[in-house]
C-alpha cells in the first residue's frame, strides 16, 4: 500500500537526493584526488629509489641510525614513507 506524500514531504525528499548526490560527486572528486596524489608520490619515491642515497655513513634509505646524519634524499625517502604508513619514523 502506497502512502501518498504531501508537497512539503515530496520536496523535503528531493532536497535530501540532491544532497545525497552532492555528497556523493565530492566523495568520487576526493577519491580521484587521492589517486592521482598517491601516484605522483610513488613517482618521487621511484626516483629517489632509482638515484640512491648519498649519505656519507653510506647506508641506505631504511638502514640509518640516530647518529647518521642523513642527505636530503634520505630524509625526503623517510618522511614520504612514514606519512604512507611506512618506514621507520624514528
Amino acid at each position: 500500500m502506497e502512502v501518498a506524500m504531501s508537497a512539503k514531504e515530496d520536496e523535503t525528499h528531493a532536497w535530501m537526493r540532491d544532497e545525497i548526490d552532492a555528497l556523493r560527486a565530492r566523495e568520487a572528486d576526493a577519491v580521484r584526488r587521492a589517486e592521482r596524489a598517491e601516484l605522483r608520490v610513488g613517482a618521487v619515491m621511484r626516483l629517489l629509489e632509482a638515484d640512491g642515497s648519498e649519505c656519507a655513513c653510506g647506508h641506505d634509505f631504511e638502514s640509518h641510525d640516530d647518529d647518521c646524519e642523513q642527505c636530503w634524499a634520505c630524509r625526503l625517502y623517510e618522511a614520504v614513507a612514514v606519512g604512507r604508513g611506512g618506514g621507520c619514523g624514528r
